[in-house]
């Protein structure tokens, strides 16, 4: 309390102005009543001032300073001002009274000048007859023969002081920034009068304590108006989140609507994710799969296991075990008869499984198991790859130089099984062969049937030209190539012996290892061509269960049997695979017995429990009640109507003894017992 009066004082006996100001006054006469002088002087503590009466030095101070204010009386005629006139132009603030009337000067401070010699002058604006009493306020003749200057202002400023004529005395112009006086700086009769009006004018341009006159005063002047050029700021005005002002001039900007303790995050460096739930910040705790972003970090918590995917329990979630890291869709599928990857296939994507489905995986030497016209056997084709996987590319199609000698048969190599045979191959006379490809042979010889080939070069059939050494052989009876074997490689003979052609289900006729009913092995081959790799083989989840025998499947053709399966009594079935059949679930009541437990869904009978008086056998030996009281079995009948039903709502004192609370529970657990066994 003490504090706070000694404060007031202090703001009473030393209000302080809005700043301290630099002030540039220049005067071009000098007199001894130079009541603007006298202003200055009352002000010369709070504010840097600079006097002039040379108004070439004043020229030259305008252009060369900085400052706040500028202050320019003018009574000669001689005086230009270009350098004052640019700095009210561009912005400069400025008191202007000029004795001259100059047109110039006047334009730059937005008046134009009228009527001279007005005697009286009316203040008509609050803040320049601020502590003026006298009203009208007189002006005295010093002897010039012009001493006041009446005017209208043309820049729609404001008018603050009406000569007795009815213009402009005191004018405000330049959005504010400048002061026109009609008058000298000797000319108001009344000392005081005129250091106060002077002092208003001062007051007025270089600011107030309450300039956007809200009723509150600045920082600057000891008060709490945080922003004294808004009328809208100030500690009664209402905060509004959010906008980047502090409304209330009370700890900036009200960026924390639930009152957390964080910003909301649409604001710099803001982290609440939402601002109206004060729940809901940085440092809550999250809670898993309630769809909110707690923490406000990465959304609601819904991938427990953090491999960067949701459990599918989530709406959009897709991971199928949210308590591992290792499993969840793109996880590398490990042969190990496990689902990895959450596809519904086990071991989908390792060598072990066949993924394009062409009776190939990369165990069993497919080069590129996403396609299934890649395949070791398939027919190569003039693709650019190498789609029978033997490590070479398009080899007997029309694009390959099968026989190395530079030119393929789309090159113009009319024997591409034969490197001596290509174009600008020298031309061998009398071997009965085409050797430079040029449609002649030798000198003389004949080929009926234009294929490169004559008889004496080995073509068995002269008359056709598909028939010849090196040609493709087709499924047609006729020996193509000239070899002595007919339809060999088709689709029609076994090539590869094992009693099986392609048109018989034969798979791969260039493996006799493979063919329908052979045995299917580990290799990750379709062995027997039924369109399945591997299947029946450890690695292989026969039942679909999502186990091979590998994982442990002790049951592979069975869905129900599996590790982790439910064990069921009675059926001769190890059903979860652990190596024993139709074991007992174990202690159901969990009062540590099992086998010997005459009731193992009640935890109060067992061969260690005490005998009941509850009409159960409760140490199962095999008799009901032995040693119990009649009398006593008796009286807890007629307290079973006293005790409530539920079992519950005893209470005891905190004064009563341990062992009435013990009999009583011990009653009441008799009687339920009794009601669950009758």
């Amino acid at each position: 309390m003490t504090f706070r009066c000694l404060t007031s004082l202090a703001v009473l006996f030393a209000v302080e102005p809005a700043y301290a100001a630099n002030i540039l006054y220049c005067n071009d006469y000098s007199v001894g009543t130079d009541k603007m002088g006298l202003a200055l002087s009352d002000l010369s503590s709070e504010h840097s001032i600079t006097t002039t009466s040379s108004m070439s030095d004043c020229e030259s101070r305008v252009s060369s300073g900085s400052w706040d204010l500028v202050i320019h009386a003018v009574q000669n005629w001689s005086h230009s001002s270009p350098n004052f006139n640019s700095y009210v132009s561009s912005g400069g603030v400025a008191i202007m009274q000029d004795w001259t009337r100059d047109g110039s000067r006047g334009s730059a401070c937005g008046v134009s000048y009228s009527s001279t010699n007005f005697s009286n002058m009316t203040l008509i604006d609050s803040r320049i007859e601020d502590g003026v009493s006298e009203s009208p306020v007189y002006l005295s003749n010093p002897g010039w023969g012009v001493y006041s200057m009446s005017f209208s202002i043309t820049d729609g400023g404001t008018n603050l002081a009406t000569s007795s004529y009815g213009n402009a005395a005191i004018g405000l112009t330049n959005e504010g920034r400048v002061i026109v006086n009609g008058f000298l700086t000797d000319t108001i009769t009344n000392n005081e009068t005129a250091k106060q009006i002077y002092k208003n004018e001062i007051e007025i341009l270089l600011g107030n304590c309450d300039a956007d006159e809200d009723g509150y005063d600045s920082t600057d002047c000891g008060g709490d108006d945080c922003d004294d050029e808004d009328p809208t700021i100030n500690p009664a005005a209402i905060e509004i989140a959010y906008d980047g002002i502090d409304n209330d001039c009370l700890d900036g900007d009200l960026t924390d609507v639930d009152g957390d303790g964080h910003d909301w995050d649409g604001m710099p460096d803001g982290t609440d994710c939402d601002d109206e739930d004060a729940l809901v910040h940085p440092d809550a705790a999250e809670i898993p799969y309630d769809g909110i972003d707690n923490d406000c970090l990465d959304g609601d918590m819904s991938d427990f296991d953090g491999d960067g995917y949701d459990w599918d329990g989530v709406p959009g979630g897709d991971d199928c075990v949210d308590t591992d890291a290792d499993i969840y869709p793109g996880a590398s599928e490990e042969g190990d008869g496990i689902d990895e990857d959450c596809d519904g296939d086990v071991d989908d994507g390792t060598e072990y499984f066949d993924d394009d489905g062409d009776g190939y995986s990369e165990m069993g030497g497919d080069c590129d198991d996403t396609r299934s016209d890649i395949h070791p056997g398939a027919e190569e084709t003039w693709d650019g790859e190498d789609d029978d996987c033997d490590d070479d590319i398009d080899e007997g199609t029309r694009g390959a130089d099968d026989d190395g000698d530079g030119y393929s048969e789309a090159e113009g190599d009319c024997s591409d099984g034969d490197a001596s045979v290509s174009p600008g191959t020298p031309e061998i006379y009398g071997d009965g062969i085409d050797n430079d490809c040029d449609g002649r042979i030798d000198d003389g010889a004949y080929d009926a049937d234009h294929d490169g080939y004559t008889l004496e070069a080995g073509d068995c059939d002269d008359s056709d030209r598909y028939v010849h050494p090196g040609a493709d052989e087709r499924l047609d009876g006729i020996d193509n190539d000239c070899d002595g074997v007919i339809d060999e490689g088709t689709s029609a003979y076994d090539d590869d012996g094992d009693g099986y052609t392609e048109e018989d289900g034969d798979c791969d006729d260039s493996d006799a290892s493979i063919s329908p009913g052979a045995d299917e092995l580990v290799d990750g081959m379709d062995n027997d061509c039924d369109g399945d790799v591997d299947e029946g083989t450890d690695i292989f989840d026969d039942d679909g269960d999502g186990y091979a025998e590998e994982a442990g499947d002790c049951d592979d053709d069975d869905d129900s049997v599996h590790p982790g399966a439910t064990e069921i009594e009675n059926n001769d079935i190890d059903d979860d695979c652990d190596g024993e059949i139709d074991e007992s679930p174990g202690d159901v009541d969990h009062d540590g017995y099992a086998e010997d437990d005459c009731d193992d869904e009640d935890g109060f009978v067992n061969p260690g429990m005490g005998e009941m008086c509850d009409g159960v056998d409760n140490n199962c030996d095999g008799e009901i009640d032995e040693g119990c009281d009649e009398s006593l079995e008796g009286s807890m009948a007629g307290l079973e109507d006293e005790l409530p039903k539920d079992g519950c709502g005893c209470a005891a004192s905190p004064r009563s003894g341990g062992l009435g609370v013990w009999i009583l529970g011990l009653i009441g657990f008799a009687i339920r017992r009794r009601e669950k066994h009758s």
